[in-house]
C-alpha cells in the first residue's frame, strides 16, 4: 500500500516524505548511504498518497511526450561570473532574472558549508545562488524544499527549481496533490549521469583528510582554471580541494592525485544509485520546463560562438520557458539543431550502465574500508600518484594534455 523502499525501485527525490499527511515516511540511508523511505506501519493510514507522488511508481510516463515541442538553443551568460559555472553560466543567468525582475525565490543544490555535503535549499539572496553554481556529482538531499515551494506558490510568489528530472518529477506530483499551482514555478533539469553515494563522497572526503593531513573546506568539482572545452585540454572534469592548513589558511589543492580522485570515482559507475541504470529520464524529453547541459562540440557547430570559457545547450519545452528566455537581456541565444546540441551527450539517449565490479566494490567497502578501494579501484597507488602528479606539472607547463 505504499511506496518502494530500496534505492533500486525509488530515485530518492523526497516527495512521498513531504506529502504523507500523517508523517508516517522518513528519508533514511540505507546501507550503500542512499536516503530511502522509511515507513512506520504503526501511523500509515494506507492514504495511498505516497504512491501516488511518487515518480518512480509512475515511471516514463510523468512525462507527456506528445505534447512536448523542443526548442534548442546554444547559451551563455557574457559575464565573469560564468568562471563559476560548469559550462555556460545559464543557471545563473537565470536565477539573476527570478531574484531581480520576479521578485523570486530558487531552489538548487549547494555543499553544507560544514560538511561539505550536498543538500537543495531554497533562498532569493544571490550569495546563496553562487553556492549553486558549479555541478555537484553527488545525491542531494532534498530535506523540506518540497513544502518550502509548495508554501511560496500558494501566497503567489515566483519560483525556479533546479535538479535532476526524477526530482523534478517529484516536485510536480507533490505538488498535484497538494493542489497547488504552478504557473509561478519554472523548473530546470539536466542531463544526468547518475547519482554517486553520498556515503562515498563523505568517504572521500575524510579520506583526503587523513592522507593529506588537510581538512577541506570547499571543493570545485568542474574547475576552469585552465579553460572549458576543447581549449582546455581535455581537463574539463579537473576537480579542486580548498583546504584550511594548521593555521586556518585556505590553500588550493588541484595538483594531487587525492584531490582529482573523486571525478575516476564518478565515472567508474561503481557507487551510483542502482535506480539511475534503469532512468526513465536518460532521454530528450524530459519533465521539466528547461534542460540545460554543457554544449560539447560548440566548437564544430558555431566557432564564432565559443570563447573557450564554457557554452550550454538549453532546450526549452514550454511556452512559459521561452517567454522567459527571451527576457534575460544579459544571457546570449543562439538557436540550434537538437542533434547539434545532444550528439556528444550520452545519457540523452539512455542510462549510464552498472559496473560489472559494483557488488565487489561495495564488499571491498565494507569490508576493508575507502582507503583499500581507492588502492584497487581508482588509482591511489604510489606509482600512479608519481605519474599522475608528473603528468599533472607537464600539463600546467603545456607540454602534455590531461586526459
Amino acid at each position: 500500500m505504499h511506496v518502494e523502499i530500496d534505492s533500486i525501485h525509488c530515485c530518492g527525490c523526497t516527495a512521498c516524505s513531504s506529502v504523507c499527511p500523517v508523517k508516517a515516511i522518513q528519508m533514511k540511508e540505507d546501507a550503500e548511504g542512499f536516503l530511502i523511505p522509511v515507513v512506520d506501519e504503526t501511523r500509515c493510514i494506507e492514504c495511498r498518497q505516497c504512491v501516488n507522488v511518487c515518480p518512480a511508481k509512475k515511471d516514463a510516463n510523468t512525462v507527456d511526450k506528445t505534447k512536448q515541442t523542443i526548442i534548442a538553443y546554444a547559451a551563455k551568460y557574457e559575464d565573469e561570473i560564468r568562471y563559476n559555472s560548469a559550462s555556460g553560466g545559464f543557471f545563473p543567468a537565470l536565477a539573476k532574472y527570478v531574484i531581480e525582475k520576479e521578485n523570486g525565490w530558487v531552489c538548487g543544490c549547494v555543499l553544507n558549508r560544514e560538511t561539505l555535503m550536498p543538500e537543495h535549499i531554497v533562498s532569493n539572496q544571490w550569495a546563496d545562488v553562487q553556492r549553486m553554481q558549479d555541478s555537484k556529482y553527488v545525491q542531494s538531499n532534498m530535506r523540506d524544499c518540497y513544502c518550502e515551494i509548495g508554501n511560496r506558490l500558494k501566497k503567489n510568489q515566483f519560483v525556479l527549481f533546479t535538479g535532476t528530472s526524477c526530482q523534478v518529477a517529484g516536485l510536480y506530483g507533490y505538488l498535484d496533490l497538494k493542489r497547488i499551482q504552478r504557473e509561478k514555478l519554472l523548473t530546470v533539469d539536466f542531463f544526468c549521469h547518475g547519482v554517486p553515494s553520498p556515503k562515498i563522497w563523505k568517504e572521500y572526503l575524510l579520506f583526503y583528510q587523513k592522507t593529506k593531513k588537510k581538512k577541506p573546506v570547499g571543493y570545485r568539482f568542474r574547475c576552469k582554471k585552465y579553460g572549458w572545452g576543447n581549449s582546455n585540454r581535455c581537463s574539463s572534469h579537473l576537480n579542486s580541494i580548498t583546504y584550511s592548513n594548521t593555521i586556518k589558511v585556505t590553500r588550493l589543492d588541484n595538483v594531487s592525485w587525492a584531490s582529482r580522485m573523486w571525478r575516476s570515482v564518478f565515472f567508474s559507475n561503481l557507487c551510483i544509485r542502482q535506480y539511475c541504470h534503469s532512468c526513465p529520464y536518460a532521454c530528450a524529453e524530459k519533465p521539466a520546463d528547461i534542460t540545460m547541459g554543457d554544449f560539447w562540440g560548440i566548437e564544430n557547430c558555431y566557432p564564432d560562438f565559443d570563447d573557450g570559457k564554457g557554452s550550454s545547450i538549453v532546450l526549452a519545452r514550454t511556452e512559459k520557458a521561452n517567454k522567459i528566455l527571451k527576457a534575460v537581456e544579459w544571457l546570449t541565444l543562439r538557436p540550434v539543431k537538437i542533434e547539434d546540441g545532444l550528439h556528444k551527450q550520452a545519457n540523452a539517449f539512455k542510462p549510464s550502465p552498472p559496473n560489472p565490479l559494483r557488488e565487489e566494490f561495495w564488499k571491498d567497502y565494507k569490508n576493508e574500508g575507502f582507503g583499500f578501494c581507492a588502492r584497487k579501484y581508482f588509482g591511489y597507488t604510489t606509482k600512479n600518484r608519481v605519474r599522475q602528479f608528473v603528468k599533472r606539472i607537464l600539463f600546467e607547463l603545456k607540454l602534455h594534455d590531461l586526459y
